[in-house]
């Protein structure tokens, strides 16, 4: 069970990786764009169809998928052509701090050693 877990922690992992790069070189795949949509990752894709069925309880992942779902929508606002440098800066800020609170979800042992 936590194997699969642990591979779409890692995914999501690689993913704010790759987001980050994209942010500073300023070059965007398709495929970036794409995983902005928090069902698209393959954390996203942990928590819509496997997660329940692994013995987690809807209690235990509203903290981190209200989080996921948070840090998606803010990596689509960083993306979005012609973002203003205003806008751009708040979107980030919110970005990070919501990157680093999933982070610190993924790692939480009640999260963990749920299923």
């Amino acid at each position: 069970m936590l194997l699969d877990l642990d591979r779409a922690i890692k995914a999501h992992i690689d993913w704010l990786g790759r987001l980050m790069q994209a942010l500073q070189t300023h070059h965007v795949s398709a495929d970036l764009r794409r995983e902005t949509c928090d069902g698209a990752c393959l954390f996203g894709q942990w928590l819509a169809r496997e997660a329940v069925a692994q013995g987690y309880d809807a209690e235990t992942l509203q903290p981190i998928s209200a989080c996921h779902r948070t840090m998606h929508a803010e990596a689509s606002a960083l993306l979005q052509p012609g973002i203003g440098d205003e806008d751009y800066f708040a979107a980030l800020e919110r970005f990070c701090r919501t990157a680093v609170a999933f982070n610190r979800l993924a790692a939480a042992q009640p999260f963990r050693q749920s299923a």
